[in-house]
């Protein structure tokens, strides 16, 4: 079910950051976890299992761990940058394109139960996704905030 860990050494004492392989387990794991945070409590059915389960099958997400247990899931699409800036914009509606013709990923699906979980997810994604331009948005407390990032490799090919 799940994928070899992703090496890196940016993220707290205990907390694993992998990938799940499309199965039926893995994706019950992922539904359930996204079903008891907001937004996606909420979400359609439908709606939040063809994202969760093309985010699986094409290996954009993250799972964060802790002592086996999710406490963090990011899952991303990728896109263009003229769609992802016409919908931080609020012209456009953000969607996917051929993988090969994509210059940018935009996080779609983000929910944490353990706070340090979230910037190991959102340094992986833009590790995932080198030299593409990686869009977000954030829902916290009645307010959203929409925000893109260069994501350049680093020089010396580290992932720290």
């Amino acid at each position: 079910m799940v994928s070899e860990p992703l090496e890196r050494t940016d993220r707290p004492a205990g907390l694993t950051i992998v990938q799940f392989n499309m199965t039926y387990e893995g994706f019950g794991l992922v539904i359930d976890f996204l079903s008891r945070h907001p937004p996606f409590a909420d979400f359609a059915l439908k709606t939040l299992a063809e994202a969760v389960r093309r985010q699986l099958h094409l290996g954009h997400h993250q799972v964060a761990l802790e002592a086996g247990t999710i406490v963090g899931y990011a899952g991303w699409l990728l896109t263009s940058e003229a769609i992802g800036s016409a919908w931080l914009a609020g012209r456009g509606k953000l969607l996917p394109i051929d993988p090969a013709l994509a210059d940018a990923a935009a996080l779609t699906t983000v929910a944490v139960r353990e706070p340090a979980a979230v910037l190991p997810l959102m340094r992986g994604a833009r590790y995932l996704n080198p030299g593409k331009r990686i869009f977000f948005r954030r829902d916290r407390e009645n307010r959203v905030r929409k925000s893109a990032v260069i994501n350049r490799p680093p020089a010396d090919g580290s992932i720290a």
